[in-house]
């Protein structure tokens, strides 16, 4: 993520993802804190290249 400048939404959202990824366990966990399905989850990993 850059600092000092503004971001975009869809580099916050792979952010987010990213740092929550990392906090959990399993991708099932992850999904259920983000608030989205594991299919949803699955998608965006690939979009964002996570």
């Amino acid at each position: 993520m850059r600092l000092g400048g503004p971001i975009t939404l869809e580099q916050l959202e792979a952010e987010h993802i990213r740092l929550v990824l990392e906090d959990t366990e399993t991708r099932e966990e992850a999904a259920r804190i983000l608030g989205i399905d594991p299919s949803t989850l699955y998608r965006k990993r690939k979009h964002f290249g996570l």
